[in-house]
């Protein structure tokens, strides 16, 4: 008598690649758990190991073939110092009193004091901006009212005569 039958150790292999792939986080793992319990389908329909080994092996390839073709190769990434992923300051508003003669603000947010730029393109007034980059400990900003929303860099107004 076997000790247990060949479907459970498949089934349980299955289950064992599918808590490992809630740690690890790509969908391989979960692919292979899925080949296995096809595998283990095999073994309950009393196929030959071979046949089974077939099933495990072929569902595996086909699986991965699926989610690379599902998955795209190479995301469009921003880049650090704009993604808001990375940054939760990317986008919040903040208030410019007045630029400076060397392009710089000095803004108070988040309970310190910070040094800031507009972004290239932009006239320099006061009043309410957003923050659309962090260059190091700058802030890199653009008027709200000039801002869009969607995280694309907006196309850039007119800049004023005689103000850089």
């Amino acid at each position: 008598m076997d000790f247990m039958a060949t479907h459970y150790g498949w089934w349980i292999l299955a289950v064992v690649l599918g808590i490992a792939e809630l740690f690890i986080g790509s969908f391989y793992l979960l692919v292979i758990a899925g080949a296995m319990f096809l595998a283990g389908i095999a073994a309950w329909l009393d196929l030959s190991m071979a046949v089974q080994l077939l099933v495990a092996a072929v569902g595996s390839v086909l699986g991965a073939l699926l989610v690379r073709h599902l998955k795209p190769i190479a995301p469009a990434e921003e880049p650090p110092e704009q993604s808001r992923d990375l940054n939760l300051d990317i986008g919040q508003t903040v208030t410019v009193e007045a630029w400076e003669q060397s392009g710089l603000a000095r803004i108070s947010y988040r309970g310190t004091i910070w040094q800031a730029e507009l972004l290239s393109g932009y006239p320099r007034r006061a009043g309410t901006h957003r923050i659309h980059a962090i260059s190091g400990s700058r802030l890199v900003l653009i008027p709200v009212e000039l801002a869009r929303t969607g995280g694309h860099t907006p196309a850039p107004a007119p800049a004023a005569h005689g103000v850089a």
